[in-house]
């Protein structure tokens, strides 16, 4: 059945079997890591009902329920049923019931999953009957990643000792992998959409709190990426077993390099990721708790998670009838635990970021961010556009851009200090937009500013921000009088721009920008339609999967932020109704000319065309940019637009401020767009990965390490000021073989 976790006197624990030869399970470590009392009634072997199998198996309705039902001491005691006193019961059923012997090998003619599933709910019946109201109840593990029933190529064993033909199942290994991980995905999504039915809609358990922890996605988590779970000192291991390794894994720190124990049960360090994600889940903080939001808070305060994708601003554009009132945080229910548990550690260091001091390239934040990150996050920040080649462009682009460095000059005092749309910056580059911060820092904006405001810095705060762009100026200007006032820092705020279909929704947003205070605004003009991202598409895919939807039919929310915010397209990059129009023309700068007042970039220019056209309709910049390689499928690098501009409309340098972001990870190589012509170059990832690891203090650390290679590049490149950089001091032959170049009256076409 599971366990029964209380504040109370501790009675006994019994474990599941395997725990004699693999280690500590995970039950021990949830007691470990919170103080709290355990009740283990779980049985190795077992199956939900004995009938399942004919084999001589314990069964959670014929004997632990029983046992416990019997445990008269504690069940009908009123300090241990009474709703909300703390009390949880979480069941873990299914690995055996799916299995051989049971329902895997049809070993009872007429069984369905659904009577297997039916016999899980009636069990929570019974629990409920006697006075349980607190429920976790945890999904089936991803058994077609197990050894027991894996492809040869992911470690599978061949074992055939639980198939009565085994010729038949060794010529059949693909088909048992692949019929495993359709039966736990099917289990799995009834799991996932009929909880949430069953306590809200039918009012089977009334009085009750579920959450289903989503234990198949942790661990298909660890075993696509173990570098972030596991610790040990030998090879990460997600296909062989602790058992199979023998008296070479009798070292703990070797064993902590395995996932699985043996064919079938995970690895003591398994166990420990398992027990510190339960307890998060508990907490109120759990990354596996439910895959859909709306489902996985219903009933419940779930202002955590909209806090990570989402503004309040957003809450102005509902429909009438939206408004249900405001929440009364006393009436909510909550399973409580220890706040301090005495003798609680970490499940892992594998989410422990290095000390700050160690980071000391712009790159060195994304590896600690990965520790740190769900995998959600992380599919969001880093996805890119079809096979990613724009991405990775766009980090290549910078070192197709060589330096020619002038020696024997005075370079003993060098000024990074620039100007950027007349306002005075420390440095020459800026914060791009980046969209749904939250997901990296719960006040991520507010922590950003702050750091600008430190530093001299500028940065443009997305319509996608995860805080209203009014508290996010406030936090700004809060910062600014902290240390004196506008004269002591010159870091200003301005903000990007996505145009919805509504024009009367549009100015109101651009009136809201004005009064709050920003600078300049930067209208986003690469997104008619959103780009396909996809990591986001394929995570989405594999959900849809797993919970057994019709792909065809399935509609996976991942734009702009990879999970159900305001840009939340469909599957097809088709956003949602009215958020973003796909048809803005030059014609649209006229009215918002009138609305704003103070200077215009445009930002998402991809050629020399569109530059010249943006100074002729008195924009005051522009900003190269592919979107970070998120848009279209092989767009041009910003240099190489950069170039484009300054082969073909060269005069267009001197009537627009020219910015361009995307792929530069380094101080130095900012020097190179500013000597192609450029005013500042922008910094998105390493800021979202420096905010996720470290907060505030890294994004302040990010700014300090471009700095420097800023200075030291000046220095070593003869210059000492930002104005004295010249085309002539950079090479850039090899990125302009891959410029754009007009038909020539008379030449044969390319095309």
């Amino acid at each position: 059945m599971g366990l029964i976790i209380t504040p109370q006197t501790l009675k006994k624990l019994w474990y599941m079997a395997n725990h004699l030869y693999g280690g500590r399970i995970w039950t021990e470590y949830v007691q470990q890591y919170t103080g709290i009392n355990l009740y283990d009634y779980a049985v190795s072997g077992a199956v939900c009902d004995t009938y399942f199998s004919p084999s001589s198996r314990s069964g959670v309705k014929q004997d632990q329920l029983s046992h416990f039902l019997n445990d008269t001491e504690y069940v009908g005691n009123s300090s241990l049923i009474k709703p909300g006193d703390g009390t949880i019961y979480a069941i873990w059923i299914g690995t055996n019931d799916l299995g051989p012997s049971a329902f895997f090998t049809d070993n009872r003619l007429n069984l369905t999953i659904e009577d297997y599933i039916d016999c899980v709910y009636s069990q929570l019946d019974t629990l409920h009957e006697a006075g349980a109201r607190n429920f976790i109840l945890l999904n089936i593990a991803p058994l077609n990643y197990a050894p027991m029933y894996a492809l040869p190529e992911n470690g599978g064993t061949l074992d055939s000792q639980y198939w009565k033909d085994e010729d038949d199942y060794n010529s059949n290994v693909t088909q048992v992998s692949e019929k495993m991980r359709q039966y736990v995905s099917l289990v799995n999504s009834v799991y996932e959409y009929r909880t949430p039915v069953e306590v809200q809609i039918t009012d089977r358990y009334p009085e009750s709190s579920f959450t289903v922890f989503d234990v198949h996605s942790l661990l298909s988590d660890i075993w696509h990426d173990p570098g972030a779970y596991l610790n040990g000192t030998v090879p990460l291991n997600v296909t062989s077993t602790i058992e199979a390794c023998g008296s070479a894994c009798d070292n703990s720190s070797i064993r902590d390099s395995y996932m699985w124990y043996d064919t079938l049960h995970p690895s003591e360090q398994t166990d420990r990721i398992i027990a510190q994600e339960f307890v998060d889940i508990v907490k109120g903080n759990g990354t596996w708790g439910g895959r859909n939001i709306l489902l996985r808070q219903g009933g419940a305060d779930a202002t955590p998670e909209f806090d990570k994708v989402h503004s309040m601003n957003i809450l102005d554009d509902l429909p009438e009838g939206s408004y249900k009132g405001e929440l009364d945080p006393s009436t909510a229910k909550a399973l409580i635990i220890a706040a301090n548990p005495p003798d609680a550690v970490a499940a892992t260091n594998s989410k422990e970021v290095r000390p700050l001091t160690l980071c000391v390239r712009a790159d060195d934040f994304q590896p600690e961010a990965r520790k740190v990150l769900d995998r959600r996050s992380w599919t969001y920040v880093t996805s890119s556009a079809n096979s990613g080649l724009s991405f990775r462009g766009n980090i290549d682009s910078w070192s197709q851009v060589t330096f020619r460095p002038r020696v024997l000059r005075d370079v003993g005092s060098v000024s990074l200090n620039s100007l950027l749309l007349g306002y005075p910056s420390t440095v020459p580059f800026f914060i791009s937009p980046m969209g749904t911060m939250g997901m990296s820092h719960p006040d991520a904006e507010l922590e950003l500013v702050k750091g600008l405001v430190r530093k001299g810095v500028h940065g443009i705060i997305s319509t996608a921000s995860t805080k209203p762009l009014e508290e996010i100026m406030e936090s700004h200007a809060a910062g600014l009088r902290a240390i004196g006032g506008e004269a002591t820092s010159p870091s200003r705020l301005s903000f990007q721009l996505y145009l919805p279909t509504d024009r009367e929704k549009a100015i109101t947003l651009i009136r809201k920008v004005r009064r709050a205070g920003y600078k300049g605004l930067f209208i986003t003009v690469d997104t008619a339609v959103l780009g396909k991202r996809t990591e986001d598409r394929r995570k989405q895919a594999e959900e849809a999967l797993a919970d057994g939807l019709d792909h065809s039919k399935a509609r996976a929310p991942a734009v702009e932020d990879g999970t159900e915010n305001t840009f939340a397209p469909a599957v097809g990059a088709r956003p949602v109704p009215g958020q973003l129009s796909p048809s803005v023309t030059w014609k649209d700068l006229e009215w918002i000319r009138v609305e704003w007042p103070g200077p215009i970039v445009l930002k998402g220019v991809q050629t020399a065309d569109d530059a010249k056209l943006a100074a002729e309709h008195g924009c005051q910049g522009i900003l190269l940019s592919n979107h970070g390689g998120r848009q279209q499928h092989t767009a041009p690098n910003a240099l190489a637009t950069l170039l484009e501009i300054r082969t073909y409309c060269p005069g267009v340098l001197d009537k627009l401020e020219v910015y361009l972001d995307g792929g530069c990870r380094d101080g130095a190589d900012v020097l190179k767009a500013l000597a192609l012509g450029a005013t500042a170059v922008g910094f998105g990832r390493p800021f979202f990965y420096a905010m996720a690891a470290y907060g505030s203090q890294g994004v302040e650390r990010c700014i300090d390490i471009l700095s420097e290679e800023v200075a030291l590049g000046m220095a070593l490149l003869g210059v000492t000021s930002v104005d004295q950089l010249r085309p002539e001091m950079v090479n850039a032959s090899q990125l302009l073989n891959y410029i754009w170049r007009p038909e020539l009256p008379g030449t044969l076409s390319r095309l």
